[in-house]
């Protein structure tokens, strides 16, 4: 050992000694100590940290406000069920309102229709549904007898209209190419022109249909014919004059006749009262007629001789482009139609518009005179009663509507006979009678109808259509 190898004290050579360099390298880890012998750790083991919770969706607040947190998950679920029990609720509602609670009309008649009204609208065979309540369904074909039907409907209720067509009844010819029908006041008596153009009158009361000639001369330009009450005389206008024909059945070939002075070819019209009254004693003593003038009508009032002859009233042209009297059973009220409708009160001189903006072609009083009935240019039919006029349900033709009395009138509609009562409002539908359509004229009384054609007379009963 050398001079240099001198021992020096550990804590000399510790205080000397230069600090040692930072090692960047990890120490490997010291070997453990047997378990009895670790010191106890003075360190907490690091634990795992807990799941983040769930996350909300903020909005930005503004300043001065609080933000708002807003559920971004497990929202909704009652919502979509919510929708869904609605969604039921509507289509099991639609269903019942479809099925169940609607009207259906099953409609499918054989052969096919001309034509179907369901409630006043034109539809094809099939199945419709309608809402509860009134409906009413037409059907008809031309040569049978039409369906017709007016109730109230339940919820719920079918309808089921597939029925056969039945044939038109057929008609009974009372008079071969008679014409002019004209019934006595009973409405026992047909009156009527032969094929010979004569005056005869049909017993109604005999079955046998007994028929008898009451005039000796032939009319065959006849206009008009009208009958007195009492059977004794008829006023007939042709081209050749206006003409009292009396029924002396004891003397035909010198039977009385009386040509009348007026213009025949000037006279549209004219009228009778047909019941005696304080005004005018005796029935049918009287006549009212129009003469054709270069301004209008005048409109004269006159005895059957004519040896008296007023004029009561001159009419504009314009106003009745037509003219159409009758005077009916009332003693001073004529009902006037042709253009406007109105009344002439005789005893008064007085003419009377009835307001309407319809022009009408025809009227006829009612016995007694309560009311009277109307038909417009359109086919509208009309009721004037209590200075008031009114629509009725149904069309019809001029000279194709009768009373059968007061309160009750027979028409021609459609080509089918009703009845309307007045009181009651009530409208009967008849089974359709072939040739009806084209009638002429139309004569009511409670059992039976005659009507005119240019064949002749027929005469056919009110019959349910029986479907």
């Amino acid at each position: 050992m050398t001079n240099d190898d001198e021992i020096k004290p550990i804590e000399e050579i510790a205080e000397k000694q230069e600090p040692a360099l930072e090692s960047k390298t990890t120490p490997p880890p010291a070997a453990p100590l047997p378990a009895e012998s670790q010191p106890a750790a003075t360190a907490k083991t690091p634990v795992a940290p807990p799941p983040p919770p769930p996350t909300f969706a903020t909005s930005k607040a503004e300043p001065g406000k609080k933000a708002v947190i807003r559920r971004t998950g497990g929202e909704g679920g009652w919502i979509k069920y919510l929708i869904l029990a609605v969604v039921i609720l509507l289509i099991g509602a639609g269903v019942f309102y479809y099925f169940f609670y609607q009207v259906t009309f099953e409609i499918s008649p054989t052969p096919t229709a001309d034509k179907i009204l369901l409630d006043n609208n034109q539809v094809d065979p099939g199945t419709y549904r309608v809402k509860p309540g009134v409906h009413e369904l037409i059907i008809e074909k031309q040569g049978y007898i039409s369906y017709f039907s007016s109730k109230k409907y339940s919820f719920g209720e079918r309808a089921v209209v597939n029925f056969t067509f039945k044939s038109a009844l057929a008609p009974t010819l009372s008079v071969d190419k008679g014409s002019f029908p004209v019934f006595s006041e009973d409405k026992k008596y047909l009156f009527y022109l032969d094929q010979n153009s004569a005056i005869s009158v049909l017993d109604l009361s005999d079955k046998s249909g007994k028929k008898s000639t009451l005039s000796n001369g032939q009319y065959p330009t006849t206009k008009i014919l009208k009958v007195s009450a009492d059977k004794n005389f008829a006023l007939l206008l042709d081209d050749e004059a206006l003409k009292v024909i009396g029924f002396d059945k004891t003397d035909l070939v010198n039977q009385p006749e009386t040509k009348l002075p007026p213009l025949s070819s000037a006279i549209n019209s004219f009228s009778w009262n047909n019941n005696a009254s304080n005004y005018f004693p005796k029935a049918n003593s009287n006549i009212i007629y129009d003469l054709k003038t270069s301004g209008g009508w005048e409109v004269y009032l006159a005895n059957l001789s004519h040896s008296q002859a007023d004029i009561i009233m001159q009419v504009d042209a314009k106003l009745f482009p037509n003219f159409y009297m009758d005077w009916g059973e009332s003693p001073n009220q004529v009902l006037i139609t042709g253009g406007e409708i109105g009344v002439l009160d005789l005893s008064k001189r007085d003419y009377k518009k009835i307001p309407s903006d319809k022009q009408f072609i025809w009227g006829k009083w009612a016995p007694g005179g309560k009311r009277a009935v109307a038909v417009d240019s359109e086919g509208g039919a009309w009721v004037y009663q209590g200075e008031k006029l009114e629509k009725l349900p149904f069309t019809s033709k001029a000279n194709q509507i009768d009373f059968i009395d007061s309160s009750n009138i027979a028409a021609v509609s459609s080509g089918k006979p009703i009845k309307y009562n007045f009181d009651t409002k009530a409208q009967v539908n008849y089974a359709e009678v072939k040739d009806l359509s084209d009638s002429i004229s139309f004569l009511a009384r409670s059992d039976v109808f005659y009507f005119e054609t240019v064949q002749g007379i027929y005469s056919g009963n009110y019959i349910e259509p029986g479907y």
